[in-house]
């Protein structure tokens, strides 16, 4: 291979790529060595050389050099604080900005590399100060040569340190000459010896050389004159209540300029001044008095030289004027007037600070007091002629009087009567007494009365001066008696009351403790369950007859097989079944409460769900027949198809559809927690949640939830209509809802005569109040054979006597559907 010369270079072309080539084909041709170059040289300029942690910095290495480069070629990189880590990558950007967010001396490094990758570094200190800021605040801000001046320079800052580590000098005339050199001094006091406008200049200096400057203009005028004082008034006279005007704008003063003088009033130049010295020279003023008012104004220059000046204003009174209207315009004894004297007016006063008085006959004598209510009412009380008499009056006294004329014809009497009691039963006699009429006219004696008690529109008894009459209701109900007076002239008046009448009440028992809902065994027996941990029986006499125990807190209704077993379950964990005649049959134990009502298939199975998250199937004897896993604690009460197939909820949100033979048929998911279901003609499960009504298909496909306001679970009558309970209302849903005055929860029961019964409350199928024996309830009732059975929250059962005689046949007429809640369709 032929060896070429090494040849030393200069730059013979114009870029990096190019020398990389010559070195390339140097290299190709067995040369060993680069071409001879040298370093780049490095340098850079800082504006401005110092500054504070406000400054920002321009850093700029274009006054680099290298001998064998352009200066577009020299890449360079920035090290900032001077800690060997460089801040930015290498470029070919000569020119950088950076701030120094901490003040000091920092050493900034720059390195220049050639595009042979020879480099040179260089490094320059930045000194980095506080910031300060210079603040002039003087005292007064104009004066004469007697006048010393302050000159505060204490709001200047140091960086966030006040003013420690400031000096400060003063130049009072901006001469540039400092009469104040540097000195810790805050605050300097100055006078000046000649009238003018003079630039005060103030510098300060922080610990780090940094420097700002202030400055202040300061007048120095004339000695002072007092102010020379002038105002006008308007209006020029008037009255008392008149709104004046006082104007001093054309107030001088030879030294001050007009805008700086502040005025003070004296409203009756007693030598008291009755206003603070105010910065602007109109007010306004009322004089409380008529009279000749002497006014004194006084204006106060910027030195407290005062001058004064004197106005007289009449200020006079004018009486108010009397006038009235009333509403009606006629009357009889009865009828109550309102007499209106807001129209008064008064040509001085306003008319809330006027007063009025009344003589409602012209007797002199005054009826209704000095007052400042325009408005009175009045009645009467006979027929007659009347004159009215109106006086007004001023807040100085000042009156003026009007009257007006009325004549007042007979009047209606007045209907009133009371009832004794105030509420009763079908057996209760109740006295009707009307001797409280009464008429302006006639004396009571006179008055004849006649009674219509049921409130039929039909007359029950014909005219009578007689005011009593005695009473008994066939039927319960709510009944609206009426009774009409009428006077000698012919005048009568109607007057009717609400009366509740309700069923008779055959017996009524205390119990020990908390009752549950009823069940009524095929011989008639009344059972239901305890809070103190039994199930009682009780015949149709009202007596106990039975207690069938258990260790636990009964907490929902029992039920009743076809052959008069009692089945109920306890917070004990046990399911409990005793015989018609009250013996123990058997018990089985879950494991958890049971607090359900068991529900009792055709074939005797007895289904009973449990807080353990199980439905248990039992056979009437005992034996437990098969379970099945709900997978969260039930809800109280299963159901059971005609189909045979069992609905349970749980409070999870789910509800489960079983077989008979403990095989799932479906599990659906639902908006809620379905508390108490219910089946409807279509097969739909009806539950309640909370508030709300959620509608299942039977086959588990799908649900719809609907808000209703509600706090029972429902009953559904023949035509398919929901019934509910809110408070005090019976709800027909999407229907009616009716007010019964009395809160209860208790489900809503249907009759076979569309009555709807719920806890003490009777409601028509159209949703008419019947009666109400104002009693609470919490459970549902139980009807049979023309007997309502209800439990009050007071721990009572109650036997009444109604026109109902059964449950309507057809779909669930109450809770559990039946008389024995055997909870089966």
């Amino acid at each position: 291979m032929t060896m070429l010369p090494l040849i030393r270079t200069r730059r013979i072309c114009c870029c990096p790529l190019s020398r990389a080539l010559i070195v390339l084909l140097g290299l190709l041709a067995g040369c060993a060595t680069e071409p001879d170059n040298k370093p780049p040289v490095a340098s850079f300029t800082i504006i401005p050389p110092s500054g504070t942690t406000e400054t920002l910095f321009e850093f700029n290495g274009s006054t680099s050099t290298d001998p064998d480069d352009e200066l577009r070629y020299l890449q360079v990189r920035w090290d900032w604080n001077g800690d060997g880590i460089w801040d930015t990558l290498w470029g070919t950007k000569k020119a950088r900005t950076y701030q120094f967010s901490l003040h000091g001396n920092h050493s900034v490094t720059m390195e220049v590399r050639d595009s042979w990758g020879k480099t040179a570094t260089t490094a320059n200190a930045v000194p980095v100060g506080r910031t300060c800021m210079a603040r002039i605040t003087l005292s007064p801000a104009s004066g004469t040569v007697d006048t010393i001046f302050t000159f505060n320079a204490s709001e200047s800052t140091n960086f966030d340190s006040g003013t420690t580590g400031l000096q400060f000098r003063w130049d009072w005339e901006s001469d540039e000459v400092w009469d104040i050199d540097w000195s810790t001094e805050q605050v300097q006091q100055h006078s000046y010896d000649e009238v003018g406008s003079y630039t005060v200049l103030l510098e300060i200096q922080n610990q780090d050389a940094v420097t700002d400057t202030a400055t202040a203009i300061i007048i120095i005028n004339q000695p002072n004159s007092a102010p020379e004082a002038s105002f006008t008034i308007t209006p020029a006279n008037g009255s008392y209540s008149q709104l004046f005007t006082f104007d001093a704008s054309a107030s001088t003063d030879q030294q001050d300029d007009d805008a700086t003088l502040q005025f003070s009033w004296d409203w009756d130049s007693d030598g008291t001044l009755d206003t603070v010295w105010l910065t602007t020279g109109i007010t306004t003023y009322y004089f409380s008095q008529p009279d000749t008012h002497i006014v004194t104004l006084q204006v106060r220059d910027s030195e407290g030289f005062i001058g004064s000046a004197s106005r007289q204003v009449e200020v006079t009174n004018s009486p108010p004027v009397a006038t009235f209207t009333s509403s009606p315009l006629t009357g009889d004894g009865y009828t109550e007037f309102t007499f209106d004297a807001s129209a008064c007016t008064d040509p001085d006063s306003e008319p809330a600070t006027l007063t009025v008085r009344w003589d409602w006959e012209d007797d002199g004598i005054w009826d209704v007091d000095w007052t400042d209510e325009k408005t009175a009412t009045h009645i009467f009380g006979s027929a007659g002629s009347y004159t009215v008499d109106f006086e007004i009056r001023d807040p100085l006294g000042l009156t003026a009087q009007t009257t007006s004329d009325f004549v007042i014809s007979n009047s209606s009497p007045i209907a009133a009567f009371s009832v004794t009691p105030g509420e009763g039963d079908i057996t209760t006699t109740f006295e009707f007494d009307a001797s409280g009429c009464t008429d302006p006219e006639d004396d009571a004696g006179s008055l004849e009365v006649r009674w219509d008690l049921t409130g039929d529109g039909t007359w029950d008894t014909s005219w009578s001066t007689t005011k009593t009459v005695n009473h008994v209701y066939a039927d319960p109900g709510l009944y609206e008696p009426a009774v009409e007076v009428r006077d000698t002239a012919g005048l009568s008046e109607i007057h009717s009351i609400k009366l509740n009448v309700t069923p008779r009440i055959l017996w009524r028992i205390p119990l020990s403790g908390r009752g549950t809902a009823p069940a009524i065994a095929p011989d008639g027996t009344i059972y239901l369950g305890l809070s103190t941990g039994e199930v009682v029986g009780i015949d149709s006499t009202g007596s106990i007859i039975r207690h069938l125990p258990a260790s636990g807190k009964i907490l929902n209704a029992p039920s009743i097989g076809d052959d008069g077993t009692v089945y109920f379950g306890s917070d004990d964990g046990k399911i409990y079944a005793y015989a018609a005649d009250g013996s123990f049959l058997w018990d089985h134990t879950g494991g958890s409460w049971f607090r359900t009502t068991p529900a009792i298939a055709d074939d005797g199975t007895i289904y009973a769900g449990c807080d353990d998250r199980i439905l248990y199937a039992m056979n009437p004897n005992g034996s437990l027949k098969w379970t099945y896993d709900a997978s969260m604690p039930t809800s109280p009460d299963p159901i059971i198809a005609a189909d045979g197939t069992i609905y349970i909820g749980t409070l999870g949100g789910t509800v489960h559809a079983v077989n008979p033979d403990s095989t799932e048929k479906w599990v659906l998911t639902t908006g809620g927690m379905p508390m108490y279901l219910a089946l409807d003609a279509a097969g739909y499960i009806v539950s309640h949640n909370a508030g709300s009504l959620i509608h299942i298909a039977a086959d588990g496909s799908g649900y719809s939830t609907e808000y209703v306001n509600s706090s029972s679970g429902p009953s559904i009558g023949p035509d398919g209509t929901i019934y509910l309970r809110f408070g005090e209302y019976v709800i027909a849903h999407g229907s009616w809802s009716c007010n019964t005055g009395i809160v209860s929860s208790a489900i809503p029961l249907i009759a076979s005569d569309g009555i709807i019964y719920s806890g003490f409350d009777a409601v028509s199928s159209d949703g008419v109040l019947l009666w109400s024996l104002n009693k609470q309830s919490s459970v549902s009732s139980s009807l049979s054979n023309g007997i309502l059975y209800a439990v009050s929250t007071e721990h009572e059962l109650y036997a009444l006597e109604v026109t109902s005689q059964e449950l309507a046949a057809g779909i669930w007429p109450k809770y559990r559907k039946n008389l024995r809640n055997t909870g089966r369709k």
